[in-house]
């Protein structure tokens, strides 16, 4: 199982979605309004008799789940999962129906810190989830977004002239005239064309 904790904007849901499309297998949902029910099954009446519904761990079963605003789920709801994440089975006794349904799927789980992450403090303390559910984690990757305002204005000059449909050499070339001082745009962000032209036009040597 893999827990993503980081400050706002720094890609964490965007990681969930390339994973849930990469894998076979895959439920991707969200904490926001997420019961225990959701996640491992419910009772529903059908006609006289009762049946289960299956969650969104139980319809991962040999996947993956990916769950967005992990923090957002409540604490009991939580606990309703540490059986899966643990023995990858859920117990169920529910309207009569006493069963145990298999959730052997991996999780990937994605928070954001409480406010800006202190390196100083513990993981329970930066995510407010406590500390025996943290533990069935097996590795859990912290994402920081430093402050850096010369990069952040090259990323944000590059976003609006794309938006803007400027091509990509003429972003590059108007960054340079417009302030000679600031920093070059990434490698990865030039054309092919823009690099070559740069080096002499492009032609023969």
């Amino acid at each position: 199982h893999l827990l993503l904790v980081g400050d706002p904007g720094t890609g964490k849901s965007q990681f969930l979605r390339y994973a849930a499309k990469l894998a076979p297998r895959s439920v991707l949902t969200t904490g926001t309004g997420t019961t225990s029910a959701g996640l491992t099954c419910s009772a529903v009446r059908e006609g006289h008799e009762f049946m289960l519904e299956a969650g969104a761990l139980v319809l991962a079963d040999r996947g993956i789940c990916c769950i967005d605003e992990f923090g957002s789920i409540r604490d009991h709801d939580r606990a309703t999962i540490h059986e899966a994440m643990e023995q990858q089975t859920i117990s169920v006794a529910k309207a009569g129906l006493v069963c145990s349904l298999k959730t052997r799927t991996t999780i990937i789980a994605a928070t954001n810190a409480k406010g800006h992450f202190d390196p100083d403090a513990d993981l329970s303390t930066n995510t407010g989830i406590a500390g025996p559910l943290l533990s069935r984690f097996d590795m859990v990757l912290v994402l920081l977004d430093r402050p850096n305002d010369e990069w952040d204005r090259t990323v944000s000059e590059f976003i609006l002239r794309a938006q803007a449909g400027l091509a990509q050499d003429e972003t590059v070339i108007a960054s340079q005239d417009a302030d000679p001082a600031a920093p070059h745009m990434p490698t990865h962000f030039a054309s092919q064309s823009s690099i070559r032209t740069a080096r002499g036009g492009g032609g023969g040597s």
